[in-house]
């Protein structure tokens, strides 16, 4: 492997390799239902696109000092009753990185209680060297640092992918590269954009389509080496 060679690529799990919105939607509606809750239609879908994590459940009337554990345990219940499916082209994306023998990482504030089911289900655990969760790290931040030290990378040798706007701030504060994926929906294209250009990230690293991360990936990989 050449000096400065990217050696590892580390993904976000949520509206990056699979499509989660569609089934928060849903899961939104089934815990206003059980606990009562209002939650018009137009609130819900009003969550999309505006990176509102945790305070949609206080948006809907939940008390998350409260709450928070409640809400954590039925969303783990629910994600695997009615798993998120991966993004078209994620399996051929996953699978080419491996096959140019780069680490590959899942990094995620999601509950290793449905990661680990996912990678299982979607016979994908053997091509990841390490998965962190919120069981792991508390910030994003956290969760590489962690994963570039386990792994013994770089961490200007490492890509992160991921599609929140706090995933574009981890990559920057661990020195990672980031590549910023829009096509989830958890933001919209502009927020995105604004925090890349706030960034300094050329608009090539904005991928739209999931079906384009595999290309923006291997030219990064390609370009360096």
């Amino acid at each position: 492997m050449k000096n400065g060679s990217i050696a590892g690529v580390i993904h976000d799990y949520d509206g990056h390799m699979v499509n989660s919105n569609p089934v928060r939607d849903d899961f939104f509606r089934y815990l206003c239902h059980k606990y009562s809750k209002q939650s018009p239609e137009e609130k819900i879908i009003g969550f999309r696109g505006r990176g509102l994590g945790m305070e949609v459940y206080r948006i809907m009337g939940f008390d998350l000092k409260k709450d928070e554990h409640m809400i954590w345990e039925e969303f783990i219940h629910y994600f695997n009753l009615d798993p998120a499916p991966l993004f078209q082209g994620m399996r051929e994306t996953l699978h080419a990185v491996k096959l140019k023998e780069k680490k590959q990482a899942i990094a995620t504030l999601n509950s290793g209680r449905i990661i680990g089911p996912f990678l299982k289900r979607e016979r994908l655990a053997g091509l990841f060297d390490l998965v962190g969760t919120k069981e792991h790290g508390s910030s994003k931040t956290e969760l590489l640092k962690l994963i570039a030290t386990e792994l013994h990378i770089k961490p200007s040798r490492c890509i992160y992918a991921g599609d929140e706007i706090q995933d574009i701030k981890a990559a920057v504060e661990t020195g990672m590269i980031p590549i910023v994926t829009g096509y989830g929906g958890f933001y919209s294209p502009e927020l995105l954009r604004a925090a890349m250009k706030e960034y300094s990230i050329p608009e090539s690293r904005l991928v739209l389509k999931p079906e384009n991360l595999g290309v923006v990936i291997a030219r990064l990989l390609d370009k360096a080496n």
